[in-house]
């Protein structure tokens, strides 16, 4: 149980849902692009492009354009959702509790956060925020029963040039995660310990240096 961080997560789902597809895109690319409509020439084009292309994956919204094309994994927005102690933090690892005998707290907490998909190309952007929203789509029961991510709504918006760096060609669009997940913490050792230390800090002051 702890304070769940899940931007090093979703990185860590898109690189190795992407080595899978690369190591058999015959099978898993005609469930991305639909070959009835784009023929099945869309394999061949777009397994040619995996081939001779990586995809960088990063942390943040610093889009380099010396490291296209790339997912770019935005921090997510937290709100709190629902609190309550004890035996229903439990629930989710009743095993925990008996091994430890430590009290917990609890609160769920909804999540709002963005996958860009970045290139210099309209079709690649297009493609590869495809490919990511089929990797999450897939993904979503491992999300679930691993990591706690519940209730998860997977959505995805226009296809923008980024205008920063216009008149050069960069377009992104973005995958948009929503679900909620625990946050837990343990009440059987204190953080604020001393409250006579804790009346000494002066929160005035340019910077703490502890």
């Amino acid at each position: 149980m702890s304070i769940l961080m899940p931007e090093k997560i979703i990185c860590a789902i898109l690189a190795s849902g992407l080595t899978t597809i690369k190591a058999a895109p015959a099978i898993y690319l005609p469930n991305v692009f639909d070959t009835d409509v784009f023929g099945q020439s869309v394999i061949t084009k777009w397994t040619t492009f995996l081939t001779a292309n990586s995809i960088k994956i990063a942390q943040g919204f610093g889009i380099d354009e010396n490291h296209l094309p790339g997912w770019y994994v935005i921090s997510a927005n937290v709100a709190p959702n629902e609190e309550f102690i004890g035996e229903l933090v439990s629930d989710d690892d009743p095993t925990e509790l008996a091994t430890t005998g430590e009290v917990y707290e609890g609160s769920y907490s909804s999540y709002s956060m963005r996958v860009i998909s970045a290139s210099n190309n309209g079709d690649v952007s297009m493609a590869i925020e495809a490919i990511a929203r089929y990797i999450l789509f897939s993904s979503r029961q491992t999300l679930d029963d691993t990591y706690g991510f519940s209730e998860m709504g997977i959505s995805a918006t226009d296809l923008d040039p980024i205008y920063q760096y216009l008149p050069e060609s960069l377009f992104y669009r973005s995958t948009v995660l929503n679900f909620r997940g625990l946050n837990s913490w343990s009440t059987s050792f204190p953080i604020i310990k001393s409250t006579e230390l804790f009346a000494k800090f002066n929160p005035n002051e340019e910077f703490l240096e502890v």
